[in-house]
């Protein structure tokens, strides 16, 4: 049984308000303080229904707070505002939660999120925010595709990065 302390959010929780953040905008990992940083890439751009995007981590300071960021690249062709994703989330103790969320890469008058150079567009999207995991161990995020195509293109990558919240 894990104890809830009540003056700090739980993973669990707020998995369903993640994309409440987006207006914090890119540039919030700091490379040279993540715990986890990894690219997965999408063969020939195309993400199909059928692919998992798995990102596995481990925690081993329950302590801390910390931020997860989502960065997606994509060309300025995409032809959507967003991503509709399948997100599973499991810790050490099997499934945590599983949802369907948008990844907003566009605002609604058509203007990309993020910075884009030349035809390419990467969007650091504020995925979990000041959490804490109640158990030590391995966890694992995984990302499907969920729109109504088989085929989402082109995008090229999807990034993971994990960081403890810095104290003052």
């Amino acid at each position: 049984m894990t104890t809830l302390r009540k003056t700090k959010p739980r993973f669990a929780a707020q998995l369903a308000g993640w994309l409440l953040l987006f207006v914090l905008g890119s540039g919030l990992v700091s490379c040279s303080n993540n715990i986890y940083d990894e690219t997965v890439e999408i063969a020939d751009h195309q993400w199909l229904d059928s692919d998992s995007i798995v990102f596995d981590f481990e925690i081993a300071d329950t302590s801390q707070q910390y931020n997860i960021f989502l960065e997606v690249a994509h060309e300025t062709s995409y032809n959507y505002q967003n991503i509709y994703c399948l997100v599973e989330t499991y810790g050490p103790n099997g499934l945590v939660q599983k949802q369907v969320s948008s990844l907003d890469l566009a605002t609604k008058k058509g203007q990309w999120l993020g910075e884009c150079s030349g035809e390419i567009c990467t969007y650091n999207i504020p995925f979990i925010i000041n959490t804490v995991f109640d158990v030590a161990g391995q966890y694992k995020i995984v990302l499907k595709q969920y729109s109504r195509d088989h085929s989402l293109q082109p995008i090229h990558s999807l990034r993971l990065a994990v960081a403890p919240v810095a104290t003052s």
